[in-house]
C-alpha cells in the first residue's frame, strides 16, 4: 500500500515527527531537478512536484538547515538554485547524511535502495549510517488502525466515504457522511481529514468503527493545502485547548514517572517529609488530569482549583462504581 501512497498521494498525506517518507521522496526529486544547473521558481517546481509554492519552500529550508547546498536567489532571473559544489551526479558526503539521517525508515525497501544509488558518496560509510540511524514514528504498543487500509482505498480512488465514528462525549456512535480529502500522520497517530458539512475536519482514525466506501466521485479543490489545513486545525484546538500549569507536590521516589516534557527544569530536593514540590506544564486540562490521576497518592495538587475538583470528582466517580 505504501508503494502506491508514494506514487499518487504525495498531496494527500502528510507526515509529522518521524515518518516522512512522501516528505523525503519529494525533496530527493526537488534535488535531482536542481542538479543539471536549472534555476526554478517556487511556483515551476511547484507545479512539477504537484504541491503549493510554499511546501516547495518549505523543502528548501529544511535541506538548506540540513546542510544541502540548495538556495532562492532573488530578483528578475532568480529563482531556486543549487550551489556549484552540490552539482555532481553524487551527493557530498554531508548531504549524504542529511538525506540519510532525514530519511532512514529501513521498513520502506524502495527508498532505502535509492538511497544507496544516490546518497551514498561512500558506500561503507553509508551502509554504516543506514543501519545506525532508525526514526520510528511509534511507541513500543501502538499498531496500525484496522480501518486504514479502507481509507486509503477511498482516498486513491476518489470517492465518499460513510464513516462510523465513536462520540467521546456520549458512548455511543455516530453516522457521517464525508469527502476524504488526506491522511496525516502525527507521531504515529493517524487522522482522516475530509470535509464534512462544508468544512474540512480531522478525523481520528482509532475512533472510526467501520468505513463503508460510496461510488460516488470527489474532487479536491486544486487549492486545498494539506499541511497548511493541518497547521491552522492545530491552531484552533490549542485555542480552545489551551496549555495548563499546575503546582504539585510529588513523592521524591515517583519522580521518575513523571514525563520529562512536563517538568520545567531540574526538580528540587525534597523537604524533610520526603516531598518535591514543582510546577508542572501540561498540554490542556485533560492532559494534566490524565497525569495527576495516574500518579494517584504519590502526587498532589496544590493549585489550580478547578484541577483539584476535578481529582476529586475522578476518584469519587471510580468509589462509586466500586461501592
Amino acid at each position: 500500500m505504501i508503494d502506491r501512497l508514494c506514487q499518487y498521494m504525495t498531496r494527500d498525506v502528510w507526515y509529522l515527527g518521524q515518518n516522512r517518507t512522501v516528505r523525503v521522496a519529494r525533496m530527493m526529486s526537488l534535488l535531482w531537478m536542481l542538479k543539471s544547473g536549472r534555476t526554478l521558481s517556487a511556483a515551476e517546481a511547484a507545479a512539477e512536484l504537484e504541491v503549493s509554492p510554499r511546501t516547495v519552500l518549505r523543502d528548501v529550508e529544511t535541506l538548506s538547515a540540513a546542510g544541502v547546498p540548495v538556495y532562492c536567489a532573488r530578483g528578475r532571473s532568480g529563482g531556486l538554485r543549487l550551489a556549484p559544489e552540490g552539482r555532481s551526479d553524487v551527493l557530498t558526503e554531508a548531504e549524504a547524511q542529511a538525506l540519510l539521517t532525514v530519511a532512514a525508515v529501513p521498513d520502506e525497501p524502495d527508498l532505502t535502495a535509492a538511497l544507496h544509488k544516490v546518497a551514498v558518496p561512500h558506500p561503507e560509510r553509508g551502509t554504516g549510517l543506514l543501519r545506525r540511524v532508525l526514526l520510528d514514528p511509534g511507541s513500543w504498543h501502538d499498531e496500525q488502525p484496522p480501518l486504514l487500509d479502507a481509507l486509503q482505498h477511498a482516498l486513491l480512488d476518489g470517492h465518499r466515504a460513510q464513516l462510523l465514528c465513536h462520540d467521546r462525549r456520549t458512548g455511543g456512535s455516530t453516522v457521517r457522511t464525508v469527502d476524504p480529502y488526506g491522511l496525516v500522520n502525527a507521531a504515529g497517530v493517524w487522522y482522516l481529514a475530509a470535509r464534512h458539512r462544508g468544512r474540512v475536519r480531522f478525523f481520528l482514525v482509532h475512533r472510526i468503527l467501520d468505513v463503508t466506501v460510496i461510488p460516488e466521485p470527489v474532487r479536491v479543490p486544486a487549492s486545498f493545502d494539506l499541511a497548511l489545513a493541518w497547521r491552522q486545525a492545530r491552531a484552533t484546538w490549542r485555542k480552545t485547548n489551551p496549555p495548563m500549569a499546575a503546582d504539585v507536590q510529588v513523592r521524591a521516589e515517583a519522580l521518575a514517572r513523571l514525563h520529562p516534557g512536563v517538568l520545567a527544569g531540574a526538580a528540587p530536593p525534597p523537604d524533610t517529609t520526603g516531598w518535591v514540590r514543582l510546577t508542572l506544564s501540561f498540554h490542556d486540562a485533560r492532559h494534566a488530569l490524565s497525569t495527576c490521576v495516574g500518579m494517584g497518592p504519590d502526587l498532589c495538587v496544590l493549585a489550580p482549583a478547578h484541577l483539584r475538583e476535578a481529582i476529586v470528582a475522578r476518584h469519587q466517580a471510580v468509589v462509586d462504581l466500586y461501592s
